[in-house]
C-alpha cells in the first residue's frame, strides 16, 4: 500500500489554478506561492500551486477510495462581462459554464464537470474564488496585470 499523497489527506485542499504564462491566468498560482511563502498554514489545510494541473489533481481525488478532502477552495482567473478587472469573487459551481472548448482548461468542463461530481458524488465542498482578469492574451506573455 503507498502512501496517501499530503493533498489527498488533508480536510481542506486550496488549489491555485491558472497558467502562469498567460498574464492574469496565473493569478491562482501567484495566490497560492503567497500564501505558501507568507502565511501560517493550519495543520488541516494543504495548498498546492496546481497550475495547469488542477484537472489532474480533480480527477485523482474524485477516484480515491482511501481519502480525499472535505472541502476544496480553488482559486483561480476568469473573464465575465460586467466585472471590474482586479474584482475578486464567490462564483458559484452552477454558474460555470457547460460548454467543452480546450480539455486543458479549467473555466470549461471537463473541469466543470468534475467539480460537479465531486461535489455532489464524493460530497465535497467546492469554493471557487475567483478574480476577474484584466487580460487572458492568447499568446505568452509573463506577469500579472496591476
Amino acid at each position: 500500500m503507498s502512501a496517501i499523497p499530503t493533498w489527498l489527506s488533508k480536510p481542506t485542499l486550496i488549489l491555485g489554478c491558472g497558467n502562469v504564462l498567460f498574464g492574469d491566468d496565473g493569478f491562482g498560482p501567484a495566490v497560492a506561492e503567497y500564501i505558501l511563502q507568507s502565511c501560517k498554514i493550519p495543520e488541516d489545510v494543504c495548498v498546492l500551486s496546481a497550475g495547469t494541473s488542477a484537472g489532474k489533481l480533480l480527477f485523482d481525488i474524485a477516484l480515491s477510495e482511501e481519502r480525499r478532502p472535505t472541502r476544496i477552495i480553488l482559486i483561480d482567473a476568469v473573464t465575465f462581462s460586467g466585472r471590474t478587472p482586479g474584482e475578486l469573487f464567490e462564483l458559484s459551481l452552477d454558474a460555470l459554464p457547460p460548454v467543452k472548448h480546450w480539455d486543458f482548461s479549467l473555466h470549461q468542463a471537463p473541469g466543470a464537470n468534475l467539480l460537479g461530481t465531486l461535489r455532489d458524488e464524493c460530497r465535497t465542498d467546492i469554493v471557487l474564488l475567483v478574480v476577474q482578469a484584466a487580460a487572458i492574451p492568447q499568446e505568452v506573455r509573463w506577469g500579472l496585470s496591476p
